[in-house]
């Protein structure tokens, strides 16, 4: 397995791991508030949606511009892990929303939570010459 690979998929692994934590907070940490408006609590869902499709495409250029080639190893597990930690934040959307809608919006405040390692992918898979067969 390759460097870049390898760190490709601590980067995953570390996602996932995240989502665990977040899952966790959610259910055992944080209490739901309550929505005055549920209008608002609404609005707060589409902006926290939108910032995630924004950073998912921040991420895929990320990956076709700045992992186009990893010339060191260092780099490369630098950037992915990188990459990573910023795959992580609609975590922190999902957390802010469930305590800001409160309990009408769990479901979809666990659904930022589990984002993060198809946002990681995205930054993966823009990567411009990396190599999606498996070599023996």
């Amino acid at each position: 397995m390759t460097h870049s690979k390898a760190a490709s998929l601590a980067g995953l692994v570390l996602c996932a791991v995240s989502i665990v934590a977040g899952q966790i907070v959610m259910s055992c940490w944080l209490t739901p508030g309550a929505a005055q408006n549920s209008e608002v609590a609404e609005d707060i869902g589409y902006t926290f949606t939108g910032l995630t499709a924004v950073l998912g495409f921040i991420l895929w250029r990320w990956g076709r511009l700045g992992n186009a080639s990893c010339q060191t190893k260092a780099h490369c597990w630098r950037s992915r892990i990188l990459q990573a930690i910023v795959a992580v934040i609609p975590i922190f959307f999902g957390c802010a929303y469930f305590c800001i809608a409160g309990e009408q919006v769990e479901r979809y405040a666990r659904t930022f939570a589990v984002l993060p390692p198809f946002v990681y992918l995205l930054a993966v898979i823009g990567q411009k010459n990396y190599s999606y067969s498996i070599s023996k």
